[in-house]
């Protein structure tokens, strides 16, 4: 019954070293250089429609070398600014 016992841990032992000692390597390795998938995305807002073509291509090649994923892109419009050239507030905008 212990040699059984015993022969069945050494069994489990062996087995996971084998698991485990291949497992570090492609861990460094794909740590070192993540896939694109693993790679963080960030945010980058599109204020106004302030954007140019050069200036595309120069911030996706910044990030590119910045290690980044990509970006996470929102079109936006400044409300405050907007609600000034108007002459009305926020506020005055949501009530009407």
């Amino acid at each position: 019954m212990k040699s059984r016992r015993f022969v069945s841990i050494v069994t489990l032992c062996v087995a996971i070293s084998a698991v485990c000692g291949a497992e570090p390597v492609a861990l460094e390795k794909e740590f070192l250089s993540p896939p694109d998938s693993a790679k963080p995305l960030t945010g980058w807002h599109w204020l106004d429609g302030t954007i140019t073509k050069d200036g595309i291509t120069a911030d996706l090649e910044g990030m590119k070398r910045a290690g980044l994923g990509g970006p996470r892109v929102s079109a936006m419009t400044w409300s405050a600014r907007c609600s000034a050239v108007r002459g009305t507030s926020h506020r005055q905008r949501s009530t009407q």
